[in-house]
């Protein structure tokens, strides 16, 4: 039963309300007493209210900073000297966000009250200062007034100038606010050349403005050595954003490691971090950012100045964006490439391994490795794979699910290799080309792996080598459902392509095993099923119709 039901007046079940209501006002109150997961953010900002228009919430805000790795702590006068005057945590940047015009600080105080307040305010941000913390200052819009309605005293405007023009590392502070539009207008003071304001209507602009200044205040500028470049690709010549890594040239490494991101930046830096940790090293590393239109290609040129990190202007799929990487690592004369997925981690001494066997085996021109899901501990997820053509297309990991040590010890010959881990001479992308771009996602490697054994190269897994795949592509034996769609359509694509005469049967079993995927999800969702049935059921015309690349109305 709700409130409203109760047979109350609305005077007497106020009160009810406000006790009801005490988890969500001690969580306002106490920053720790809401209940948050575990994050690994580097940056915690303190929040100095009001929030700084009326459009832009406050849930939405935080839950944005959330989404870009910000810790966001709002801070009440009361909290200022427990939270701002504490040693910062290793390894963390702490910021301040204030927001309003310099007399806006005091809070809905006046006369010596607001006085005494600024003054406390002031030797917390000093002792904040002083421990290596930053202040950013968001000028809002709108009359800043007292609590009556009249303007705030000159002689307090102007010592909050004086305040904001030391702490705010040196700059002016800017005139007490008026009132004005708020498009084109810069939003955040910081030492990096404001970005163009967003509409005030689209709230969810406002949003990735201030994270994005926010991020910028505490780091620095992250566009520093960013250009235009044209990469190509099997289509075409592509424009993209670049910031070439500090190890521009293949002089260092025979080796070139090519990973796609596309929203899993936690995934994607943990892969990094296994690549750079990885003994032989160091490797040069192209991570591709998929247009994922977060904080990615700005947080993984600031991390990783070594990395050559690209970003395209829209999400142009797997294989597309794996080839814009491929031929400029071709044209700078790599020996060896290897195609790396996010969610890998690579034991110390894969990297090393791989390449010495390698080097071991001349006669291989593409090569794999056994993968293991989850951990080093678990179950085969890959450890070579099958093309049948009798029933209809069917690609199929060898091994799968079974123990570690039934792998074949020896290394062996496969009929492809998957994209989660590839390793390739060079010479074999000049001899087949590059990976085909019309599946969008999934079947790639199996395409480009088939036109390789056509062409008269070997392909060879090495079980010694293993590695680990966190696979995000499924839950609960249900896929998700970008998975059934481009996986159904590109299964069929492959079969049109090479064995049209086998393409009923493809149909027949590919229908009857998201039968089996559209069964499990109803034990969870009915809604997930009869979604996974429709995107099935529209992947199987698309396939018969030809229709490849991005489909824009398909979740990803």
């Amino acid at each position: 039963m709700t409130l409203a039901a109760l047979p109350l007046t609305r005077p007497a079940w106020r009160p009810l309300a406000r006790v009801l209501d005490w988890r969500s006002r001690l969580a306002r109150a106490v920053p720790w007493a809401a209940s948050r997961r575990p994050r690994a953010e580097d940056l915690r900002v303190y929040h100095l209210p009001p929030w700084p228009d009326a459009e832009l919430d406050a849930a939405q805000f935080t839950a944005s900073c959330t989404d870009n790795a910000i810790e966001v702590i709002r801070l009440r006068p009361w909290q200022w000297k427990r939270y701002l005057t504490r040693p910062p945590d290793a390894g963390r940047v702490n910021l301040v966000f204030l927001e309003g015009a310099p007399d806006a600080l005091a809070g809905r105080c006046s006369g010596q009250r607001a006085t005494a307040r600024v003054t406390r305010l002031i030797k917390c941000l000093e002792v904040f200062r002083t421990r290596g913390g930053r202040i950013v200052w968001l000028r809002s819009s709108g009359d800043q007034r007292g609590t009556d309605g009249t303007p705030r005293s000159d002689e307090l405007a102007a010592r909050l100038s004086s305040i904001t023009d030391r702490l705010l590392d040196g700059r002016p502070a800017p005139p007490p606010a008026r009132p004005r539009e708020r498009v084109g207008q810069p939003l955040l003071e910081t030492d990096d050349e404001p970005a163009e304001a967003a509409d005030p209507r689209d709230t969810a602009a406002l949003c990735r403005e201030l994270t994005r200044g926010l991020h910028d205040a505490a780091y620095g500028p992250t566009d520093m050595g960013v250009e235009q470049a044209d990469f190509r690709g099997e289509t075409g010549t592509r424009r993209c954003r670049v910031r070439w890594g500090a190890r521009a040239g293949a002089g260092r490494s025979r080796l070139a490691v090519i990973t796609v991101n596309y929203r899993n930046i936690a995934d994607t830096i943990g892969c990094i971090e296994s690549v750079r940790t990885a003994d032989g090293g160091p490797y040069f590393h192209y991570v591709v950012d998929n247009h994922s239109g977060d904080r990615s290609f700005r947080e993984l040129s600031r991390r990783y100045p070594e990395l050559t990190v690209l970003e395209t202007s829209e999400n142009i799929g797997f294989a597309a964006a794996v080839n814009l990487a491929v031929t400029d690592a071709l044209e700078k004369g790599f020996e060896y490439l290897l195609l790396l997925n996010p969610d890998t981690l690579m034991p110390p001494r894969a990297l090393a391994d791989l390449l010495t066997a390698a080097d071991t085996h001349p006669e291989a021109q593409v090569m794999g490795c056994t993968i293991l899901l989850d951990s080093l501990a678990g179950p085969v997820w890959y450890a070579g794979g099958e093309i049948d053509w009798e029933q209809g297309l069917e690609a199929r990991h060898c091994h799968s699910g079974q123990r570690a040590g039934s792998v074949p010890s020896k290394p062996f010959e496969t009929d492809y290799v998957t994209g989660a881990c590839l390793l390739a001479r060079a010479d074999a992308f000049r001899q087949v080309g590059l990976l085909p771009e019309e599946y969008f996602l999934y079947f790639e490697e199996t395409d480009w792996c088939h036109r390789a054994r056509q062409a008269g190269l070997r392909l060879m897994v090495f079980p010694q080598v293993r590695i680990v795949h966190c696979k995000r592509s499924s839950s609960q034996g249900v896929p998700t459902a970008y998975y059934v769609y481009y996986y159904t359509r590109g299964r069929l694509l492959m079969c049109r392509k090479y064995r049209p005469d086998r393409l009923a049967e493809t149909i027949r079993q590919q229908v009857a095993v998201s039968n089996t995927w559209i069964r499990n999800a109803a034990r969870l969702d009915a809604g997930l099923a009869d979604r996974l049935r429709t995107l099935r059921d529209q992947a199987l015309r698309d396939a018969q119709d030809g229709v490849s690349g991005r489909t824009a109305t398909i979740g990803e």
